[in-house]
């Protein structure tokens, strides 16, 4: 469809702005899944996926802002508004989500220090106990078997 006149196209391109921002968004959230998994492995299949989203919410954003039509411009401006959020608030967001993940697993590794605490000193309990009962089976052991051939 033909877009007649000029705040028209000025309302679709600054929506398409906000649109690539909204994709940038997307994209640090995969991401951030990507740094809380600690795995290199899945980038492939993981951008991949990424890709196909974008693709799935592009043609949405395309058949409710302009009907279905795909201009240039329009992809243009998500391209701007992307590459705005990629080189501005990512570097935050990116920064955050490490700070935060950071936190989360000292907290985890301090509860897992602090619930293990008694479970050492049991198995400490149980091991000193073995050695008393095995010095204990042992010293007895050789006082009630003299006779070899028994």
């Amino acid at each position: 469809m033909y877009l007649p006149d000029l705040a028209l196209q000025n309302q679709t391109a600054l929506l398409s702005v906000g649109f690539g921002t909204l994709l940038g968004l997307v994209y640090d959230a995969f991401r951030l899944f990507r740094l809380a998994c600690g795995r290199k492995r899945g980038v492939f299949w993981q951008d991949l996926l990424f890709f196909v989203v974008a693709a799935f919410l592009t043609v949405l954003f395309l058949l409710t802002v302009n009907r279905g039509s795909l201009r240039l411009f329009i992809l243009l401006a998500m391209a701007v508004g992307f590459f705005i959020y990629y080189y501005t608030f990512s570097r935050l967001v990116m920064r955050g989500g490490a700070l935060l993940f950071s936190g989360v697993r000292r907290l985890l590794l301090c509860l897992a220090g602090m619930l293990s605490a008694p479970l050492r000193l049991l198995l400490l309990i149980f091991a000193f106990l073995r050695r008393k009962v095995d010095g204990f089976a042992k010293k007895h052991k050789k006082g009630t078997c003299k006779n070899p051939d028994m």
